[in-house]
């Protein structure tokens, strides 16, 4: 079976493609550099060349595809929010994710299954509500953003069609841990805002495993939080952190600091979001604890 992978070079999509592989998988991958995103990966992929999101998804990387991963996305956190950033943030997901669903709608086919990203940005700020699936969409950007992108998702011809809403991804490439490690290694982290925020978060490995189950489970469809079942404050993430590092956690940083820092894009920091997984992921899938994921990430490999 072959399967196209988009976004495929980010921190979930590398891991993604080389464990599909090693299941017996053909990937396809779509780049604007073909050369530089085949170098990219350890294991064989087929590469085609496509300037996202704004230039049509070119026939050849449908080529023998049974299924879609469209894991395509500008960085929310790669710098300040313009009213330009803004516009590249929701076209990347949105409009790429809309040129997938016509690039099919011309070829007249359809595929047997597609898995979509989407985020817990959904819900928007929520303090201390307990958040599922059923939760009604939140307010402000991200929320609008994911709003689109899972529009544009369900406009996908498919058999078998999965949103998962990804929580803050933990990895040891980059992202939200690699941002933050710097200070708690200089002893210089505290809580954020107060530190009463929910931080609804997902291992990477457990990520990755959730995403190729749902390849094999023919009777997964529908939307999903993709968060361990284990939320945490940023109080409790910073000071289990601060000890596994073992380095105090002392030093706050007030919200109106980080607004004045970050500006509107302060907010992914500061919002709540208490969200939680159905119970037929979470009783059949054995997430990670904070402990153990943060021991795994930070250990010297």
């Amino acid at each position: 079976m072959r399967i196209l992978v988009t976004g495929a070079t980010g921190l979930l999509g590398t891991q993604l493609v080389g464990t599909l592989v090693q299941q017996g998988f053909e990937i396809t991958v779509v780049s604007r550099d073909v050369h530089k995103s085949e170098k990219h990966f350890s294991v064989p992929v087929k590469a085609v060349a496509w300037s996202a999101p704004y230039d049509p998804l070119p026939p050849e990387a449908l080529e023998g595809v049974s299924g879609i991963i469209n894991l395509m996305g500008e960085n929310i956190a790669g710098r300040r929010w313009t009213a330009e950033q803004k516009k590249r943030i929701l076209d990347s997901r949105a409009a790429g994710t809309r040129q997938i669903a016509e690039a099919l709608h011309l070829a007249g086919t359809k595929v047997g299954f597609f898995i979509g990203a989407s985020a817990v940005g959904f819900y928007g700020n929520r303090g201390d509500e307990i958040i599922t699936e059923e939760s009604k969409r939140g307010e402000g950007f991200l929320s609008d953003v994911c709003r689109d992108w899972e529009i544009a998702s369900h406009e996908v011809p498919a058999a078998r069609s999965v949103i998962f809403r990804f929580g803050v991804v933990l990895s040891r490439e980059g992202g939200f841990l690699a941002k933050m490690l710097p200070l708690f290694k200089a002893g210089m982290a505290g809580p954020v805002g107060g530190g009463d925020q929910w931080i609804p978060w997902i291992h990477e490995e457990d990520l990755v495993s959730l995403v190729v189950k749902t390849v094999f489970d023919e009777k997964r469809a529908g939307t999903y939080n993709a968060v361990s079942e284990h939320p945490v404050t940023n109080r409790e993430f910073g000071e289990t952190l601060a000890n596994i590092l073992h380095r105090p956690f002392i030093v706050p940083t007030p919200a109106f600091a980080l607004k004045l820092a970050m500006g509107e894009m302060a907010s992914i920091a500061l919002d709540s979001t208490r969200v939680v997984g159905k119970p037929e992921i979470t009783k059949e899938f054995t997430f990670k604890t904070l402990r153990a994921a943060l021991e795994d990430l930070v250990a010297e490999k």
